[in-house]
Order: C-alpha cells, then sequence, then structure tokens
C-alpha cells in the first residue's frame, strides 16, 4: 500500500530542505523524517535557522552526535555544521560543540590538558586570587569551564563540578550568579559516589537552623533532583515528617525542585498529599503561596483523581480566597499548565471564573490583568461559543474599562483571538479604531486596536490603517513616546504583509524612534525591515549612524553602534571606512562595558572588508581587551577571536600580542582544532584523520 510520503518520493533535495525550512525547529523534528533523504533535507533545514528555538535543539544534536561517535544520522555534508557556527549568533560554546563533532568524524582528539583547568582552579583556591581585583579572572574561568564542561574527561568534570559548586558560595554576587547557570548549561556525567556527596550536603542544608541562601537554593535544586539510593530515601523519609512552618515551607521547595524530573508513583503521591495538607486553612498565605508554587510544578506529571483533585482546588481559590492566593493560581498555577488542564472535564468551570474575575471590580487591577492573559493562553483550547463569549468580554472591557494595565492585558487577549473573528467583527473593531483616530486623544486607543487586528487585516484595510497613521497629527507632547512605540509595534506585527510602498512610512517612523522616542523598539523593527530596504534606505540609516556619532552623548553613541552591528553584512567597503574613522581603534576609556563589548564585536564582523593594515589594528585591539578589567569585555574580545578563527579569518601568526594565560591557552584550542580539522578534511588519505592528535 502506497504511503502518504510516496509523492515527495522523487522531489530533488534542494525542494525537501525548502518545505522543512517553513516549519518550526520543533516541527522538524517531529515530522516523521521517514526515510535517508528526507533525514538529510530535515537536518540541513534545521542547521539553517538562526533562532533561539532552532539553536537549542540544534546543540542537543551536536551533543548527542558527539556521544554516539559516527553515527549515520550525523549529516554527511560537513559544510552544514561549518555554516551553523561560522554565524555570527554562535557563541563559543555552540562553536565548539560543532568543531568536535567535524574532529570525530575526521578522527582527531580535541582533548583538554589537564594543566589548563589546574590553572583555572587556581583563581578559585589560592589564597592570593582571592581578592576582589581578580574576581574578573574567576568570571572568565567559569566561561571556559562552561564551554569544555560537558566534553571533558569524566576526571576533569569532577574538577569543574567541585569548582561550581565552590563558586556558588563566592562572595562576589556575579560570580555566584555566574556559577548558576553555568550549572543550568551543562550536562556532566556525575558519579555515584561523588553524588551522595552533595545530595547529602544538599539534605543538610534543608535541615538547618538557618536561613537559606540563595546559593543554598542553588545547591538544592542542582543536587536534589538527582539523588538516588539511601540518599533519597533519607530525603524523602524527612520530607514525609511534620516540621514547623519554616521547615515546611523548605519541604515544598524541595518538592518543587524534585519535580523537575520525572517522580516515581510513590514520590507522586507523597507530594501531592503534601501539598494538599499545606493548602488547608490552618497555614499561613506565605506556606499556602508556596504549596501553590509546588502543584503548580507536579501537575503535568498528575493524572486521574489527583488532576482532579487539583483543578477543583483552583477552581475553589478562584472562587472565594485571598487576592494574593488567586494572584499565584493566575500567574503561575493555570499559567504554566494550561494544555494539562484544557484536557479536563473541569476546564470550562475554570474558563467561567476567569470570566467572572474580568467582570468583577476587583480593587486590585492586577487580578483581571492575569486573568486576560491566562484566558488569551486558553484561545485553542475553547469551543466555538466559549470562544466568542471571551472575544464579547474582551469588547466589553475595551469600551469600558479605564485602568491602562486591564486595557493592555485586554487588547493583547484580543489579539490571541483575532484569527477567530468574523469578518463582520472585524469591520466592527476597525470602524471603531478609524474613529477614535479623529477622536482628539484617543489616537493611541487606535492603535491599540489597530495592532490586535493586525494578522486578520486585508490588504485594503492595511493600506487605510497605513494611511491613518501618516496622516493622523498628534500633538500632545507628553504622549508622543507612547504613540511612536505603538506605530512600531504596528508595523513589527505587519512586516509580513506589508508591501514596498509602505516602506517610507515605516522607515518614518523608525528614524523617530531612534531619535527621542523608543530607541530599543525601533532597532529591533529597523531589523525586521532592513532586508527588504534598498540600497538607497538603507543609506539613511548609515547616515544617521555616522551622525549619532558625532554626539556627546553616551546613549546616542550607543544607537549609532546598534545600527552598525545590524546593518554590517550590507554595508559596502567605503561605508566601513567611513565607519572605521569615526570610533578609531582605542578602546574609550569613558565607554561603559556594554558599549565597548558592542564595538569590539562590529570591528569583528566588519573584518572580511577592511584592507590587511586595517585588520592587524583589529587583531591589536582585540589583544588588548583580553587585558580589561570588565568581564564583558575580556569576554566579547574572546568571542570575536573565536569568531575571526572558525571563519578562518586568523591564525597564530596573527596575534603577535601576548595574551593573558587563560585567554590565550583558550583560543588556542580553537586556533589548533580548527587547523587539524581543515588539513584533515584536505588530506588525500585516511591515514591522517585516524592518527592525528590535538596538540596545544
Amino acid at each position: 500500500m502506497p504511503t502518504h510520503f510516496d509523492f515527495f518520493a522523487n522531489i530533488p533535495h534542494h525542494v525537501l530542505v525548502d518545505i522543512y525550512s517553513h516549519m518550526t525547529a520543533d516541527k522538524i523534528l517531529k515530522s516523521g523524517m521517514p526515510n535517508k533523504k528526507h533525514h538529510a533535507a530535515a537536518i540541513e533545514a534545521l542547521f539553517k535557522k538562526d533562532d533561539e528555538q532552532a539553536q537549542k535543539r540544534q546543540l542537543l544534536l551536536l551533543k548527542k552526535w558527539i556521544r554516539e561517535g559516527n553515527s549515520i544520522s550525523i549529516p554527511q555534508n560537513d559544510n552544514i555544521i561549518w555554516d551553523a557556527i561560522k554565524r555570527t549568533s554562535s557563541d563559543p560554546y555552540y562553536c565548539w560543540h560543532g568543531l568536535l563533532l567535524l574532529a570525530t568524524k575526521n578522527g582527531i582528539d580535541l582533548s583538554i590538558h589537564n594543566n589548563f583547568f589546574s590553572l583555572l582552579s587556581d583563581y578559585f583556591f589560592k589564597e592570593e586570587y582571592q581578592a576582589a581585583t581578580y574576581s574578573v579572572n574567576r568570571l572568565m574561568a567559569l566561561y571556559f569551564f562552561s564551554c569544555f564542561a560537558d566534553t571533558a574527561a569524566p576526571e576533569q568534570q569532577l574538577i569543574i563540578l567541585g569548582i561550581l559548586t565552590h563558586a556558588l558560595y563566592d562572595q562576589d554576587e556575579a560570580v555566584a550568579d555566574c556559577a548558576w547557570q553555568v550549572f543550568q548549561k551543562i550536562t556532566i556525567v556525575i558519579p555515584k559516589s561523588e553524588l551522595d556527596y552533595y545530595a547529602s550536603e544538599s539534605i543538610k542544608l534543608v535541615k538547618k537552623s538557618e536561613p537559606l541562601t540563595l546559593a543554598d537554593q542553588h545547591h538544592m535544586a542542582y543536587f536534589l533532583p538527582l539523588s538516588k539510593g539511601k540518599v533519597r530515601s533519607e530525603l524523602l523519609n524527612f520530607l514525609n515528617q511534620s516540621h514547623s512552618e519554616t521547615i515546611k515551607a523548605r519541604q515544598l521547595l524541595v518538592w518543587q525542585y524534585l519535580a523537575t524530573k520525572k517522580l516515581s508513583k510513590k514520590e507522586l503521591k507523597s507530594a501531592f498529599a503534601f501539598v494538599w495538607k499545606s493548602l488547608k486553612a490552618e497555614h499561613s498565605i506565605p506556606t499556602k503561596k508556596t504549596a501553590l508554587k509546588t502543584l503548580s510544578a507536579l501537575i503535568p506529571q498528575l493524572s486521574g483523581l489527583s488532576l482532579s483533585e487539583a483543578i477543583l482546588e483552583i477552581r475553589s481559590i478562584l472562587e472565594c480566597s485571598s487576592e494574593q492566593l488567586i494572584q499565584v493560581v493566575l500567574e503561575t498555577v493555570l499559567k504554566n499548565n494550561i494544555p494539562v488542564i484544557a484536557s479536563h472535564a473541569l476546564f470550562p468551570k475554570i474558563i467561567e471564573k476567569l470570566f467572572k474575575l474580568i467582570n468583577s471590580n476587583a480593587q486590585n487591577s492586577k487580578v483581571p490583568q492575569l486573568a486576560f492573559k491566562n484566558l488569551a493562553l486558553a484561545a485553542s483550547y475553547l469551543d466555538k461559543e466559549v470562544q466568542q463569549e471571551a472575544i464579547h468580554i474582551t469588547a466589553k472591557t475595551i469600551n469600558e474599562n479605564q485602568d491602562p494595565e486591564i486595557l493592555k492585558a485586554a487588547f493583547e487577549t484580543l489579539s490571541s483571538y483575532s484569527h477567530l473573528l468574523s469578518n463582520k467583527q472585524i469591520d466592527k473593531f476597525f470602524n471603531q479604531a478609524v474613529y477614535y483616530a479623529q477622536s482628539d486623544g484617543f489616537f493611541d486607543f487606535a492603535l491599540q486596536i489597530l495592532i490586535a487586528l493586525s494578522i486578520v487585516l486585508t490588504s485594503e484595510k492595511t493600506d487605510n490603517a497605513i494611511r491613518l497613521i501618516v496622516e493622523t497629527k498628534f500633538n500632545i507632547h507628553d504622549y508622543l513616546a507612547d504613540i511612536v512605540s505603538l506605530k512600531l509595534t504596528f508595523f513589527s506585527r505587519l512586516a509580513k504583509k506589508l508591501e514596498e510602498k509602505h516602506l517610507e512610512a515605516v522607515n518614518q517612523v523608525i528614524l523617530e524612534g531612534l531619535d527621542q522616542y523608543d530607541s530599543d523598539l525601533a532597532l529591533d523593527v529597523f531589523q525586521i525591515f532592513l532586508p527588504i530596504l534598498n540600497q538607497k534606505q538603507r543609506q539613511i540609516f548609515f547616515q544617521k549612524a555616522m551622525h549619532f556619532f558625532d554626539s556627546k552623548d553616551s546613549t546616542t553613541q550607543r544607537i549609532a553602534l546598534e545600527i552598525i552591528n545590524i546593518m554590517h553584512s550590507y554595508l559596502s567597503i567605503h561605508q566601513v571606512q567611513q565607519y572605521t574613522q569615526k570610533p578609531g581603534f582605542l578602546i574609550p576609556n569613558e565607554s561603559d562595558a556594554e558599549d565597548t563589548t558592542l564595538y569590539l564585536k562590529n570591528m569583528a564582523l566588519l573584518f572580511n572588508k577592511v584592507n590587511r593594515q586595517t585588520q592587524a589594528l583589529i587583531i591589536n585591539l582585540l589583544c588588548q581587551a583580553t587585558h580589561h578589567s570588565d568581564h564583558l569585555v575580556r569576554g566579547s574580545a574572546v568571542h570575536s577571536f573565536i569568531h575571526l578563527v572558525i571563519r578562518g579569518n586568523i591564525d597564530k601568526e596573527n596575534i603577535k600580542n601576548t595574551l593573558p594565560e587563560p585567554e590565550g591557552e583558550f583560543i588556542n584550542y580553537f586556533l589548533a582544532g580548527y587547523a587539524h580539522i581543515k588539513q584533515a578534511e584536505a588530506s588525500p588519505t585516511l591515514n591522517y584523520r585516524n592518527q592525528c592528535l590535538l596538540n596545544i
């Protein structure tokens, strides 16, 4: 019997890639990929994507392929990986995993030497490095650990684990916070003996009489869900005991941590029973709030009677509890679990409560806001009749309520339901927007309606809306910034529908935003529309950046740097020459770290568009930056070096200046890895591929 894929059997590879490229990363991976041909096309399409979701999925695949070795699922075309790691958005962590996969395919060992980890360890354990002035070295060390941790040797991973745990308690909050971020990022295998030790230490933290520090909570959050055997039994025994209100809050917190992993049936039953008891009347509001957050973490694993009881409790709280508890239910329990709760027969009752909360005259406007946000998330799970009721309540709020925050939530909800509106409803809302645009002081109201309708406007209505926006004069100065922001939002929502004839209006609003009103949003919208601008229109924005560089205002200069950063791939050699003459090749001492990092990034991005003399100046600039006192600047310099290495722009011979030892060695691993892989790819024999070891 022929399958529904037979139709695609003879489609050329590039056409299949194009078909898959129109899917999201998650849909590509769930699409089935029935044969090798489809698999190759799907993987190529996935690795061409540059959004955050796609990069996460790509990284998971890179790690999987590295573990598997020469798996048949690894792309045969190395250029797919090369193109991905050469992207400007790919950080060193991503690039290293890409290089490691290419090295694995070519039989090259990219092991990191123990002395490098020893060097980094010194910044955490040697007394002479504990001064505050050395915190930048500890931050950079964590940066390097995060890059190599997943692929380090088992004994090296134990060193990293010990240092990260130690760093959680660093006197410098930035170091402690960075350590926790690294913990969340890396994937390492912890031997049972070590895991038992760290989990036991976490149990001691749960039981201690002193208040928990943030470092304690991070320690518990990482190690307790990994606990097994006797240590797990000890923990569960403690969690099932009755304790004071303070310890009860900790027990609830621990159940939240444990619920990040799959619980056994017995554990889930114990956790739910404990939460249920904690929601009883005799307990304080803070304890109940913590219990509700724990319930939120448990719901994805609940089923049957327990799920029904949980939903009944949610309904009960929404009916008659304190506003504090209602808020927790709305912003945590319900918001995080609508797909699970929507599958239950009691879900319509929850929606009824949302309608009542929206219609109530609550003194706390936060409750109706949150109710609207949940109603927006629930749109696709409601039947048609309830969807229309939701639209009616939203329209009623827009017409009758005057609270700006509630109105904002109502407009966002209208946007979520816009695809469910009938043509008659769209006409009614659109005419309402036209009416308000012509009324003094209500232009912002009109814009919010148009934003909500943006995806369902016909070409004719889109033209009329843009004409309305261009021709309406709004002279209330105090609200001009809000109006410009709303215009920018409207155009960003319409990006895929706008035609060339609309671009002049879009550009004018972007320029208004850049000048004084909302530069961040203006830059975002500029980035969306830049690919469809013509050369003359791009030149206008380039000239705006050049003008901004002449300003003495640091914020204005930063906007100029952002414009160049966004435009870098569209700049001509002549424009690059003009740009490099503006900031020069010295790191300005008065600039803050964020400005300097952006400045360095721009120089690296434009490296291929300048002559050799200028390239040497850029390399010298990056070398200087690796000695900077701020870790953001150092990190940007290292990132820029890695970017240049991966793109084949520089080798060891280009770096004449002395780099700090850890930064220099870190960059050398990428330099040597790149050189060996390229040599292996060019080698006519397999011997090199099978025998080459990485030497730094």
